[in-house]
């Protein structure tokens, strides 16, 4: 929680500090970490989520599950997108007690073209186009 000498008078947001970046003759705006000492580096093997599943709604109308599911394996599969977590790990990793909450949210991610799924491999695909509308 933020000081109201942090926040200003209470009235007013706080204070962001922004950095003016260049790119293709475009000026934007980035924020400066808060702790710049500890600046998130790549060691070993490294994922990453593309900002258009939630700048573009593919996360909408899933399930609390289909989306933890989903960003569990974006966290652990290797640089082709492919998981070799099998569904008992994945169910210890999202506490998951019976299979069926698995498989339901592992079809749905599979229906909406955001997963593959065979023979007990996982695969995260690169997005769509679109989102399913549904």
């Amino acid at each position: 929680m933020l000081s109201a000498k942090q926040a200003g008078n209470g009235n007013e947001p706080p204070q962001v500090h922004l950095e003016w970046l260049s790119g293709d003759s475009k000026m934007f705006k980035r924020p400066k970490p808060p702790q710049p000492d500890r600046i998130r580096s790549i060691n070993g093997s490294f994922s990453w989520i593309d900002h258009r599943f939630f700048r573009q709604g593919f996360d909408q109308g899933l399930t609390r599950m289909e989306k933890l599911l989903y960003l569990v394996l974006v966290a652990v599969s290797n640089q082709d997108g492919v998981s070799f977590y099998s569904d008992e790990r994945l169910g210890e990793f999202l506490e998951i007690r019976h299979l069926h909450e698995l498989t339901g949210a592992r079809d749905e991610l599979v229906a909406r073209d955001l997963i593959a799924f065979k023979e007990g491999i996982y695969q995260v695909l690169d997005l769509p186009p679109g989102p399913h509308k549904y």
